[in-house]
């Protein structure tokens, strides 16, 4: 019977060890969230620079891909340097998803090494929208972003929307350092040892065994009769299955960028009425729209109704903004902020919407004004400037 219980107890130690064994390589599999920055230093540049071939200047892990460099310098460079953002993308759902990198100055975007954002130009914010990008849930797919620091303002931000709905800042916990592939786990099987009866002896047997501890073990051998032992074995694997499906390469539609028409298309002729002056709204064809034109369509909600992406760049670029009243400035942000999408984007990619003019202004995906993320910034620059014990931000 002693020899019966040692036995149970055995089998019970090996099942519990491979148990743990097992739950320990689940966890090693975990992906760890992040995002790897590498930072060179660029002096001596003054407009879109090559990527480098060096050694970085020194490398960083962050959470998401939203600094502020005025703030918050990465190893004491302010002007000329040059920053790579690597990561793991993952969605929870099965969606499509279009990217957003406004950013002071330039920036390149790659996703599964497709470049779906090419900004690579001085701006002092603002940038393109990319193409709609599939994703599958759970499956990440790698992004490489680029940005670049020539002088002035620096900062760069991320933003997605997925399945034509808000525009909303790519949260941290959409990155990791490591790939995430959607995993399935097959279930234990409890396997029962054959039952086995020994026959009663007539004789008695001293049995005699030495471990490596030199401590001599007598066991008898005595069996009652007609005893019967069965021993339930769990079998546990060692390594648990991981059923792996790897969906199709994402596809993107090809970004192609059309030139501006030659002529200027007209539009119906509209009044606009600003205080103290009555302006008649109207594109003449074969010529450039001036600053007088283009205040009196930009301030004019309905001529911002009627009028294509194209014309509404034309127009936005030929704003005399240092110029323009606070009553026209008040005209024109309550006009583009009712506007089609199409001339809200040629809006702010044409307009620095953040140097202060049109601070009222809500942009596309956001909702508060300009004024209001103004503030929420400096007032997150003061708390990450108070000393805490972690050299890290957020």
């Amino acid at each position: 019977m002693a020899y019966t219980q040692r036995l149970i107890r055995l089998a019970t130690g090996v099942a519990f060890l491979l148990l743990l064994l097992a739950n320990g390589q689940a966890n090693a599999d975990t992906n760890a969230g992040g995002v790897q920055v590498a930072v060179w230093n660029n002096q001596g540049w003054n407009a879109s620079p090559p990527f480098p071939t060096t050694e970085p200047t020194g490398e960083l892990i962050d959470t998401d891909i939203w600094h502020d460099f005025d703030q918050q310098p990465l190893f004491n460079l302010y002007e000329d340097f040059i920053v790579r953002f690597q990561s793991n993308i993952t969605t929870d759902v099965d969606a499509q998803v279009r990217f957003y990198a406004p950013a002071d100055d330039g920036v390149k975007m790659y996703l599964s090494d497709m470049n779906i954002i090419d900004d690579w130009v001085d701006k002092g914010g603002g940038g393109s929208f990319s193409e709609p990008a599939q994703f599958t849930a759970g499956m990440s797919q790698p992004v490489t972003l680029w940005f670049y620091e020539n002088g002035g303002g620096a900062w760069v931000e991320l933003w997605w929307q997925i399945n034509d709905g808000e525009w909303q800042p790519v949260p941290a916990s959409a990155f990791s350092l490591s790939p995430a592939t959607p995993t399935t786990t097959e279930p234990t099987t409890t396997t029962d040892a054959p039952t086995t009866t020994q026959e009663p002896s007539t004789t008695t047997t001293s049995i005699e065994t030495q471990t490596t501890l030199n401590l001599q073990t007598t066991i008898p051998a005595t069996v009652p009769e007609t005893t019967t032992t069965s021993l339930a074995v769990t079998t546990v694997p060692s390594t648990v299955p991981v059923a792996t499906s790897l969906a199709p390469a994402p596809t993107y539609a090809p970004t192609t960028t059309q030139p501006l028409p030659t002529t200027t298309l007209p539009i119906p002729e509209t009044t606009s009425t600003i205080p103290s002056t009555t302006t008649t709204i109207q594109l003449i064809p074969d010529a450039d729209v001036n600053a007088e034109q283009a205040t009196a369509i930009a301030t004019d909600p309905e001529a911002l109704q009627d009028i294509t992406a194209e014309q509404a760049s034309e127009v936005f670029a030929a704003l005399p903004l240092d110029t323009l009243t606070d009553q026209q400035l008040d005209a024109l942000v309550e006009a583009v902020q009712d506007a089609p999408t199409e001339v809200r984007e040629a809006f702010e990619e044409t307009i620095n919407i953040f140097d202060g003019a049109v601070d009222s202004y809500v942009p596309i995906g956001s909702t508060v004004p300009i004024s209001t993320r103004r503030l929420v910034i400096a007032a997150g620059a003061m708390l990450a400037a108070a000393p805490v014990p972690s050299a890290r931000r957020k």
